[in-house]
């Protein structure tokens, strides 16, 4: 069973890499897209939590072009939840455009306690970067008007 992770890094704007057992998921799958922006979790295109899967295969990005451009490149696998219980990243493609590749073979599973760890941790961070940013042009408007 692999251990799934992520960092957060600025790329552009909040951005969030996916880690397979310490390494950048683009790494382990051989290429060189990296972090997720923020917007791409809230809008589904990432990782969701689990009780949002649903039981279809639905191709889910898990690595961005260094851009911050999913359209520019992007690697997508299907993210299911197994028979028991653990959740299953597989069928790999390498941009939007493409169903097959080199690297569609392989496959993480993650305990199901792991993958739903991460996913709420990132929508935290998204959520507390939110709250950030609205007190930060909550401030520059008291300042504006105070001069």
């Amino acid at each position: 069973m692999n251990i799934l992770g992520y960092r957060t890094v600025e790329n552009h704007t909040l951005s969030f890499e996916l880690l397979v057992d310490d390494e950048p998921i683009g790494k382990v799958v051989g290429s060189s897209d990296t972090a997720i922006p923020y917007w791409l979790f809230k809008n589904g295109v990432a990782l969701s939590p689990i009780a949002r899967l649903g039981s279809g295969t639905e191709k889910r990005v898990v690595a961005v072009c260094a851009c911050g451009a999913f359209g520019c490149s992007c690697i997508r696998c299907d993210v299911v939840q197994s028979w028991d219980g653990n959740i299953v990243f597989r069928d790999f493609t390498r941009n939007l455009f493409s169903s097959n590749s080199v690297f569609n073979l392989l496959m993480f599973s993650f305990s199901a306690v792991n993958y739903d760890f991460v996913v709420t941790d990132i929508f935290q961070k998204i959520q507390e970067s939110k709250i950030i940013q609205q007190l930060e042009i909550r401030s520059a408007k008291m300042r504006k008007l105070k001069s």
